[in-house]
Formats: structure tokens, C-alpha cells, sequence
């Protein structure tokens, strides 16, 4: 493509715009700031900063991450001036979370003058469909990450090693898998279950726990890594129609995982993960069944992942070959 691309996230970046970005040949900006910063001075901030970034950059197109809905008004503002467009990547966070509802007003006005809405996946495409039609809509899943290049660590020799990824906010069932990893230690005493994000929100009682184990925040390198000693992942959400980046991730390694029993995750992946409830028995039956039939898992995710990177790349291809 001979047209210059940005995506700009006010946020770290996950895998999701790193894959994309390097999808597009789009240069990647990540802004942060403390969170004890009050949101409004964050925002301003970022806003000054993104103006100078566009400023700096003079893209043609430049794709934005949501939420916030806010990221919007600087890029919305230099598409204005200079005749660009944007594009906004819609994680499932904007249409589903509570405290992103009151701003519908300001969401349909900024969707309705994007050149393209990207959804993760086929719940949120119709959710906003309906909230917000006449958008131009289209269904980007994640793109299956390409691992990482290092190898894999495991601490543990010949314990089952069960990876929950996890960033502990209320939208994960934390306590619940917690309860399961109990229920799985009552019956064996080799089973170690591995906690990666920043865990500094959590209560001290469980790091006294030995067969558990809170990597805190680690390079994104150590973070594939710990994947990749992974004999299971673990990925959960308590949100209806939301597929975690961690799925993609566990299924771009062919590990079993084990993740939610949504109709938007079954309709995609098929019978090629092991679906659970967010309950501490349904956890603990759903980690026992992937990791005693790991082989059998490992080989319907690969077969499965070529389906899904087919469907990827055609409406990929129909995105990409509009940007002229």
C-alpha cells in the first residue's frame, strides 16, 4: 500500500493492535499514564499528545482504538483539517461495559464518520448495527498471533501446568478459578496453577499458596514464553459475546484452552476448545478435560485455524484494498 497508516491506542497495546498494526504497515502509538491521574487530565493529555502525533506523522489514514470513545475528538478534528480518515477498531468493552453507555450520543456520531468500524467478532458487529446503523460495518477478528520466537518456561518439572491469563479486574471470575485449582489439589497434588498480569490488586493470602504462582507484569517476551510451558491456558470473562485476546493467543500456540460457553466463541472455534462456566466445578471439570486430551485438542485447533485465517484474511483483503 502506498498510503501511510497509524494506529494510536490510549492504552498499552495488546496483541490485538500489535497484530493489526503490523497487518496494515501501520506505525503503532501507545499512550499511558498512571491511572491514580484523574481520567479528565489523562484524557487531555492524550488528547495533546495525539494532535502532536498526527501533526508529526501527517497520515493518510489512521486507525483508532475504542474504548475510550474520547480518542476520537483529536483525530476526528485532523481528519476535518487535512482531508484523512479513520478508522476505529471497536473493542467489545465499548458497547458492553456499563460505564461506557452514557456517551451513546458522541459514539454514533464518531461511528457514523469513520471510514471503517472494525468488530472482534459477530455479537458486537450486530449489537452495534443496532444501536448505530448506517456505519460501515465489518467483522475483523483478532488476527491469530504469530508466536513469539523464544522458548518455553515452565518452573515445574512434571506438574500439570495450568495458565490462567488475567488481568484482575471484576470482568474475570478470579475467585472462581482460584476455588478450582482447590478442588483440582484435593484430588492431586501436582497440579500448579500460573496467574500472568499485574497482580498487585490481589489479596496476599493467595501468594503464600505453593502451588500457585502471580508472575506480576513481565516482558511481552517472558509473558509468550510462560505461554508456551503452558500444558493448558485458561482465558475467562463473565462478559456475554467478548472473546479474549488470550484465546487467540493460547490458539496461535495449538495449547488446549479452556474459555467461555458463548455462542459467539462456539460459532467461530467450533469444538476445537473446551468450553466452561464461570463457576469453580465447571472450571475445574473443563481444565481436566483439556489437559487429558491435550493431543486431541492441539490437533483440532490446527485444523481449525486454517478456516479461521482464511475468513480473516478475506475481510481483511476487502478493508486493505479500499485504502487508496
Amino acid at each position: 500500500m502506498d498510503v501511510k497508516i497509524i494506529y494510536i491506542v490510549w492504552a498499552s497495546p495488546k496483541t490485538r493492535a500489535m497484530e493489526l498494526s503490523k497487518r496494515f504497515h501501520a506505525k503503532l502509538f501507545g499512550l499511558l499514564m498512571s491511572r491514580s491521574i484523574p481520567a479528565i487530565f489523562r484524557y487531555f493529555i492524550f488528547f495533546i499528545k495525539t494532535c502532536l502525533i498526527l501533526i508529526r506523522e501527517k497520515p493518510d489514514y489512521v486507525i483508532i482504538q475504542v474504548p475510550p470513545i474520547f480518542i476520537s475528538f483529536p483525530v476526528y478534528l485532523y481528519n476535518l483539517i487535512n482531508g484523512s480518515k479513520y478508522i476505529i477498531d471497536v473493542h467489545s468493552g465499548e458497547l458492553v461495559d456499563y460505564k461506557w453507555k452514557p456517551f451513546k450520543v458522541i459514539r454514533k456520531f464518531f461511528f457514523r464518520n469513520a471510514y471503517w468500524l472494525l468488530f472482534h467478532n459477530e455479537h458486537n458487529y450486530k449489537l452495534s448495527d443496532k444501536l448505530y446503523p448506517n456505519c460501515r460495518n465489518i467483522i475483523l477478528n483478532d488476527p491469530i498471533p504469530i508466536p513469539h520466537n523464544v522458548k518455553a518456561l515452565k518452573k515445574c518439572g512434571k506438574c500439570k501446568n495450568i495458565v490462567f491469563i488475567s488481568a484482575f479486574d471484576a470482568n474475570e471470575p478470579f475467585d472462581e478459578c482460584i476455588k478450582a485449582g482447590e478442588i483440582l489439589l484435593k484430588e492431586e497434588d501436582d497440579w500448579k496453577l500460573t496467574f500472568t498480569g499485574d497482580s498487585s490488586s490481589i489479596k496476599k493470602y493467595y501468594e503464600n499458596h505453593k502451588n500457585i504462582e502471580f508472575t506480576g507484569f513481565v516482558s511481552y517476551k517472558k509473558y509468550w514464553a510462560i505461554l508456551k510451558g503452558a500444558d493448558v491456558i485458561v482465558s475467562l470473562n463473565k462478559r456475554d459475546g467478548v472473546i479474549t485476546c488470550g484465546l487467540w493467543e493460547g490458539v496461535s500456540l495449538n495449547k488446549p484452552v479452556v474459555t467461555n460457553d458463548y455462542d459467539v466463541i462456539k460459532k467461530i472455534f467450533k469444538d476445537s476448545v473446551v468450553v466452561s462456566g464461570n463457576d469453580s466445578i465447571s472450571i475445574a471439570k473443563a481444565i481436566k478435560k483439556a489437559y487429558f486430551n491435550t493431543h486431541k485438542y492441539s490437533d483440532r485447533i490446527r485444523k481449525r485455524k486454517e478456516i479461521i485465517d482464511r475468513k480473516w484474511m478475506k475481510n481483511f483483503l476487502i478493508i486493505r484494498d479500499s485504502l487508496v
